[in-house]
């Protein structure tokens, strides 16, 4: 590891750095060059904690999940029914995004061009999934989710979400509207379609 220069600097600072660039300037606008600038440091002070750019964006994807992760699991334990878990969950999702907009911009609206970035984002997905998954088959079970395909309902959360979490984040949202009443009522509508038949057999 290179020897830390004499520098008040922290991990963290580099990190919440990072996603200010990244937000703003997307994958090939973050280098170790801007990000000094903007910190105003010598580069050096940066290689200490990072090798390099992909370094930092790994770090910020593995705890952008973590943290996800880490909240929809005490959504899981929870001992309530599959339906108010999966509804718990789709909550999760836009409170997280909204907490965290860079994380959220890094996990899921980030053009990468590194194939190992990209896999360690699908590797994340799928611990995240498998927690989702587990309560739609029970929901399956149950009777109160009719759609059989539990990767299908949740692709098809996730889409709806993501749509309404980058219009908000983009003020494309009519004015005249409340963004919360927005958001109930796009979650009062996805909540009632996974209960119907209308999206089941879509892949049959």
């Amino acid at each position: 590891m290179p020897r830390k220069p004499n520098i008040h600097l922290t991990a963290e600072e580099i990190l919440q750095a990072a996603k200010k660039l990244l937000i703003n300037n997307g994958y090939e606008g973050l280098s170790m060059r801007k990000l000094a600038a903007k910190l105003d440091c010598q580069a050096p002070s940066i290689y200490y904690y990072y090798e390099n750019k992909n370094a930092i964006i790994e770090k910020l994807i593995e705890e952008g999940f973590g943290i996800l992760i880490e909240i929809d699991q005490k959504t899981a334990a929870k001992p309530i029914t599959p339906l108010e878990r999966i509804e718990e969950f789709c909550r999760n999702y836009i409170d997280f995004a909204f907490d965290n907009p860079g994380y959220y911009y890094v996990m899921y609206s980030l053009k990468l061009n590194s194939v190992d970035l990209k896999e360690k984002i699908y590797e994340q997905e799928r611990i995240l999934g498998g927690v989702l998954i587990e309560t739609v088959k029970e929901g399956i079970d149950d009777g109160s989710v009719k759609v059989q395909n539990p990767l299908l309902l949740i692709t098809y959360c996730w889409c709806v979400l993501h749509g309404l979490i980058t219009t908000m984040a983009k003020g494309r949202i009519d004015s005249r509207f409340e963004t919360d009443t927005i958001k109930e009522t796009v979650l009062n509508v996805l909540f009632n379609s996974y209960q119907i038949q209308s999206i089941n057999d879509v892949n049959h």
